[in-house]
């Protein structure tokens, strides 16, 4: 653990200033240096365990048990308990725990963002999931709902992250990092009292970050309204209209072309696996680093230039179109910008637009009646979502004349925007709302503020 680690730690006061106890004692812990006089500070070691398979390799074969991968633990707490299994299915291979232990995510960015939870409500008690999690068994000294707390800390995730091992996205805490934390802890009386503060203070958080991803979400929805309206009748509501023979489509404009996706240019398909990787080689963009017409930058690998195979390699110019073929994501796209023409070209399509506004016909790939209505129903056919250059040349869009779709692209890039900042505002409280909520837990569970008095108020 390094001294720069430590010193990131923060313990102040979250933003409220709650009372502090009376006296404080030195604690002898670099990142926490006082502590109330009547803690003590104990290795967890001492205070939980970590079980094993011994416990239930007696049971019947055919006792279901709760199934919790990865994706059913939540961040900064709760279980999606909706799958079960048969104990014979699971007991290789998988994490066991039952009700009372706490889970912690060991892997990055998992442990990092806080997944971790309290096991309550299993399938006849018991449950296995992933492997990528430790758990931890309260002893007589330690509650369970202040142990989980205690992990949710932002000072216990930083120390955890100062102490991986592994390399780039297999980075894992190491179980002795757990065993070894010296924490400071209060009676068990005062344990209670806590964990009931933090229920309540973080309820209200959660309901005040509930409320505003609801907000995004139908801004979201105004966003996608605005852009399909445009694209399908345009900006001139007194526009002469005329049935475009789709019932879903209704009437269109009456000087617009009804044609297909192929008409308007190429569609080739990117590389499958990525080459040989280089942190100082050729940007290669896949599928994960576009949503909803964005390429988000962060997670870009870059690939070594001398593995690439240039005969199947596509170079992304700009205002190509990246379209997915298969996936959680399938039918999403974006337009490539100037920042990232060179690139080379993932698993997916590529479309470059010849016979229309390249900007424009990224717009229509976003809408609803292309998206939702055309290339999402074709790619569900199967049981993994997939789509071809085929069904993606085959969608029908409406195409109006070059000058029109300039003021429409306009029109999109205005009004989008403003949603974008929106969100993006929204976005930066829900960030400030998680920060305050593990700064609170942190001061409650290393003793920089006393709330005993306050499960009462």
């Amino acid at each position: 653990m390094t001294a720069s680690a430590l010193q990131e730690i923060d313990v102040a006061l979250p933003l409220r200033k709650w009372q502090r106890y009376s006296d404080y004692k030195p604690i002898g812990l670099p990142w926490l240096p006082k502590a109330p006089t009547h803690w003590s500070a104990k290795c967890l070691r001492y205070v939980v365990r970590f079980p094993t398979k011994g416990e239930v390799r007696g049971l019947p074969l055919d006792t279901l048990v709760s199934f919790v991968p990865m994706e059913a633990i939540g961040e900064y707490g709760g279980l999606s308990l909706d799958q079960t299994r048969p104990i014979e299915e699971v007991l290789n291979g998988y994490t066991y725990f039952r009700n009372g232990d706490v889970l912690v995510a060991k892997i990055t960015p998992c442990f990092e963002n806080g997944k971790g939870a309290l096991a309550e409500g299993l399938e006849n008690g018991l449950g296995f999931g992933t492997t990528e999690l430790h758990v931890l068994r309260p002893g007589a000294e330690i509650l369970p709902k202040y142990l989980f707390y205690l992990t949710l800390g932002e000072h216990f995730r930083k120390l955890g992250t100062a102490e991986m091992y592994g390399a780039g996205g297999q980075k894992r805490v190491p179980e002795q990092f757990i065993q070894n934390l010296k924490h400071p802890l209060p009676p068990l009386d005062e344990q209670r009292a806590i964990a009931a503060f933090l229920d309540r203070e973080t309820a209200k958080i959660d309901e005040l970050i509930a409320k505003k991803q609801r907000l995004i979400e139908l801004l979201k929805e105004k966003r996608q309204a605005v852009i399909s309206r445009a694209v399908t009748k345009g900006l001139d509501p007194n526009a002469p209209m005329k049935p475009s023979g789709i019932d879903w489509l209704g009437d269109v404009p009456a000087h617009w072309m009804i044609t297909r996706i192929k008409h308007l240019g190429s569609i080739r398909y990117g590389l499958g696996e990525p080459p040989e990787r280089d942190d100082d080689g050729i940007p290669f963009i896949r599928a994960t680093d576009i949503h909803a017409g964005v390429i988000h930058a962060a997670a870009i690998q870059r690939i070594l230039r001398s593995a690439i195979p240039w005969q199947r390699a596509i170079v992304l110019q700009e205002h190509d179109i990246l379209v997915v073929r298969s996936g959680a994501y399938t039918a999403d796209s974006s337009i490539i910008p100037a920042q990232w023409a060179g690139s080379i070209a993932g698993y997916d399509m590529v479309m470059r637009v010849k016979h229309a506004n390249p900007v424009f016909v990224g717009w229509v790939l976003l809408s609803n009646y292309v998206r939702k209505e055309q290339l999402e129903l074709e790619s569900t056919r199967a049981a993994q979502p997939h789509l071809n250059a085929h069904e993606l040349g085959n969608a029908i869009v409406l195409l109006p004349p070059l000058d029109e779709q300039r003021t429409i692209v306009a029109f999109l890039e205005r009004e989008t925007g403003k949603i974008d900042k929106l969100v993006a505002r929204i976005e930066d409280a829900i960030s400030r709302f998680r920060q305050y909520r593990s700064a609170l837990i942190t001061a409650a569970v290393t003793g920089q503020i006393d709330v005993r008095g306050e499960v009462a108020a």
